[in-house]
C-alpha cells in the first residue's frame, strides 16, 4: 500500500504542476533507502533490505502528502482520504490473503487475487466514498458507481 499511495500522491503532484515536489519526495525516500540499506543489511541481513524499502516508501509518501497538502491547503480532507484509502487497501489485502490461503495452484491464485483483489478494492473504495461525486461522474460506468457509492444521480 505504501508504494501505491506514493505513486498516487506523486501523480497528483505532477497533475497540479508540482513535479519538482514529486521528485524531491522520491529523492528523499531513495536517499533514506540507500543509507538504511548500507546500515541494515550488514547488521540484520536480508530483513534489513525489507526495512529499508518500507522506510523509503513511508518517508517518500510522508513528504508527498506534506507537499500536496501544502499546495492544496487540504489538511482535514487529506487525513480522511488517507484513512479511507488505507482501509480499502487493508480490506483488499485480507481478501487476497484468503484467496492465497484457499487456492493451492499458484497461477490460479495469482489470477484470482488480481481479479478479486481489484474488485474488492474498488467496491470498498466506492462504499467508503473515497471518490467524490464529480470524480465518479467521469468514470465510464458512472450511473453504476454513483449508485454503489450512495450518491444521488442528478445528471
Amino acid at each position: 500500500p505504501l508504494l501505491a499511495m506514493l505513486q498516487i500522491y506523486n501523480s497528483m503532484l505532477q497533475a497540479v504542476g508540482q513535479s519538482k515536489s514529486a521528485t524531491k519526495s522520491l529523492l528523499i525516500g531513495g536517499s533514506i533507502k540507500l543509507i538504511a540499506t548500507l546500515i541494515l543489511i550488514p547488521t540484520v541481513g536480508i530483513w534489513g533490505g525489507a526495512v529499508a524499502n518500507l522506510l523509503c516508501y513511508g518517508v517518500g509518501l510522508l513528504f508527498s502528502v506534506i507537499f500536496y497538502s501544502k499546495f492544496t491547503g487540504s489538511y482535514k480532507s487529506l487525513v480522511k482520504n488517507l484513512a479511507e484509502i488505507t482501509l480499502s487497501g487493508g480490506i483488499m489485502t485480507l481478501a487476497v490473503a484468503v484467496i492465497d490461503y484457499i487456492v493451492e495452484n499458484i497461477y490460479l491464485s495469482i489470477g484470482l487475487s488480481l481479479l478479486f483483489g481489484g474488485c474488492v478494492y474498488l467496491a470498498s473504495a466506492l462504499l467508503l466514498k473515497v471518490f467524490s461525486k464529480t470524480e465518479l461522474m467521469l468514470l465510464p460506468f458512472s450511473k453504476i458507481t454513483l449508485k454503489i457509492s450512495g450518491y444521488k444521480e442528478d445528471i
